[in-house]
């Protein structure tokens, strides 16, 4: 009886592309990582975003049925910072 081919994997795919596919994954989500950490070291900051207050305006608020209603939030305000975009 012949040995067992060891070069295939369990799906019959060759056990040296899946290692790649995991050393490429593993390697994306280090990088992924290292870019989203904070600064570190002497004179570094670390800067928090503070929640937005949103504000949102109806016009007009009274009338008789149907009534179209137009929505703002234009009125919304960032502290220390500034809001890009409403969604």
């Amino acid at each position: 009886m012949a040995p067992p081919d060891r070069s295939m994997g369990e799906t019959g795919q060759p056990t040296r592309i899946r290692a790649t596919a995991v050393v490429v994954i593993v390697g994306t989500v280090v990088l992924l990582a290292g870019a989203c950490a904070p600064p570190s070291g002497p004179g570094s900051t670390t800067t928090v975003n503070t929640s937005p207050t949103a504000v949102i305006v109806a016009d007009p608020t009274s009338g008789p049925a149907p009534l179209a209603v137009s929505f703002s939030g234009l009125s919304s305000t960032q502290p220390g910072g500034t809001i890009t975009g409403h969604s």
